[in-house]
């Protein structure tokens, strides 16, 4: 008897972030980037478009406080349509289906709930949805075919939404059987618990790439962004920033931890359990062979990175009676964080009270009210904070200048600041 083996497929996984098909003409250079890939088999992550996500979150902000959010949506609606007409679509079949998605999410804001998370990862998601709608379509009519797979149906978690964890067994499952075709097309940051929509944390789409290349077990992942690669310093903010070629995974954890917006936090430790290694590229610069991060001996070239992370909220906690508090203290803070999918930035603690960081936004006003309701709270809105990584004492003086510091914190190769920056 005469067995014929299934081919593999072997996949080459890209991520393309907001900014890369933020206008006519990033999405035209987007498509020859992808056209260009030599690779038979590729998987591409997508992003919502430009700033879509800033713009749905104030509509869903505004929408769940009982607002009118008309001119906001009609906003994000003609941003999109706007690019529709620029490729001339208005005759194919991307229209109605792009207003159909936008008359779900009409319908999806109406349904309120009693859980922000909840109702914002329901809400959403409908940024990545219209993407990958949008850019499947293009792609098609450039000839490049593809399979559109909704990541819902695939990339598996638990109910804690805006930030779920990952049911890695169900994931793995669902990627082998959904991925058939040679060219797939998915989104990025969602995903769900099989009844409701679920988010990954902001900036998640670099960890649904990560999730993809683990299962798949890729030898290689590009995440293109709008730098030339992993930079020691935001170049919009600091001058004379470095670029890294080489970055251990260990340290790009801790740049992430602390705030590094060039990756998620949770990208990393996926992509070093199978050994993959991650290429942070330019979508502007193909000329710049980017970053590599893998399992490098060292970081090159060895230089002190700078991490800004901005609107910050600095909280002091302590009991009313003044009384110790004690790790059962802390605990029930911690807990009602992650009720919220709030992450604690930076922790500091004494013997009556504890002192923290979290990112000031609208889940930011609940937890406060909450707080307020059992413990003695104290709080500074619009602060920053800046953590130095290899630092000396020149760069200190140099980022720090003669700013106010309202917390510190220091370890052998780690020093952060609370500030007004």
């Amino acid at each position: 008897m005469i067995t014929l083996l299934k081919k593999v497929l072997v996949y080459e996984v890209h991520k393309f972030g907001g900014a890369s098909i933020g206008s006519l003409e990033r999405i035209k250079n987007t498509i020859d980037i992808i056209k260009s890939f030599r690779s038979d088999s590729k998987i591409i992550i997508f992003s919502a478009m430009g700033k879509v996500t800033n713009m749905l979150e104030e509509i869903i902000i505004s929408s769940y406080k009982g607002e009118i959010f008309f001119n906001q949506f009609e906003k994000m609606k003609n941003y999109h349509y706007s690019l529709i007409d620029k490729f001339y679509l208005r005759e194919c079949d991307l229209l109605s289906e792009i207003d159909l998605l936008f008359e779900e999410l009409k319908k999806t804001l109406k349904n309120k709930s009693d859980n922000y998370q909840l109702y914002y990862d329901q809400n959403v998601v409908y940024g990545e949805l219209i993407s990958t709608k949008i850019m499947s379509i293009l792609l098609d009519l450039e000839n490049f075919d593809n399979q559109l797979i909704d990541a819902r149906d695939i990339i598996m978690t638990d109910d804690n939404y805006c930030n779920a964890k990952i049911n890695w067994t169900k994931t793995k499952r669902k990627i082998i059987k959904y991925f058939k075709k040679k060219n797939i097309i998915t989104q990025g940051f969602i995903g769900s618990d099989e009844n409701y929509s679920t988010t990954l944390g902001r900036e998640g789409s670099d960890f649904t790439a990560a999730i993809i290349s683990n299962c798949l077990e890729i030898k290689k992942l590009t995440i293109w962004k709008d730098v030339p690669g992993l930079m020691n310093c935001d170049p919009k903010i600091f001058k004379n920033s470095i670029q890294f070629k080489e970055v251990p995974y260990d340290e790009v954890i801790e740049l992430a931890h602390y705030g590094a917006k060039v990756i998620h936090p949770r990208t990393i430790k996926p992509l070093k359990e199978k050994n993959i290694n991650l290429i942070i590229r330019s979508f502007e610069n193909l000329k710049s062979e980017g970053t590599s991060v893998f399992n490098h001996s060292s970081i090159i070239p060895m230089v002190p990175s700078v991490i800004l992370k901005k609107n910050q909220v600095l909280i002091s906690v302590s009991n009313a009676d003044l009384s110790l508090f004690q790790q059962k203290n802390f605990n029930e803070v911690l807990e009602q964080a992650n009720d919220l999918g709030i992450n604690l930035n930076i922790v500091q603690s004494s013997a009556i009270s504890c002192s923290f960081t979290i990112d000031q936004n609208f889940s930011s006003e609940i937890f406060l009210k909450k707080l307020e309701k059992k413990l003695k709270v104290n709080y500074n809105n619009n602060l920053s904070l800046v953590t130095i990584r290899h630092y000396n004492q020149q760069i200190v003086k140099n980022v720090i200048l003669e700013r106010k510091i309202y917390l510190q914190q220091k370890s052998r190769n780690t020093v952060s600041f609370v500030l007004k920056f």
